[in-house]
């Protein structure tokens, strides 16, 4: 899936998320049908927590998720997988894994801390 992406290819992640190379796009579900597509830079991608059969995908300086997706969709996890990948590549990043744990289960958060010194 990686390597389609970084080849230059759109591959479809999950029904509602497609890659490209510096880009994910977002369509998500309407009540008549899906909404318009939403187009993130993988650059912008700050955070993303799991939780509850959720990916709630955070870009950088906003609160509220702008991607919402199951974990029980097709290719969820190996788009995960890639995901995190583009990442890493995408801003030169180190991915912290935070585990908590509260009455309402477990949930795990993913954020993308930037490097100080970026070449220039």
């Amino acid at each position: 899936m990686r390597r389609d992406v970084e080849a230059g290819r759109q591959v479809q992640w999950t029904p509602a998320l497609l890659f490209d190379l510096g880009n994910l796009h977002y369509t998500p579900s309407g009540l008549l049908g899906r909404k318009a597509t939403v187009e993130i830079p993988v650059v912008q991608i700050a955070s993303f927590v799991i939780e509850h059969g959720q990916c709630a995908l955070f870009r950088e300086g906003e609160s509220q998720a702008v991607v919402i997706e199951s974990v029980n969709s097709r290719n969820f996890f190996p788009g995960l997988y890639c995901l995190r990948r583009l990442i890493d590549g995408a801003h030169a990043v180190q991915v912290a894994e935070k585990r908590v744990t509260s009455g309402k289960g477990v949930k795990t958060e993913w954020h993308c801390l930037r490097q100080h010194n970026e070449l220039r």
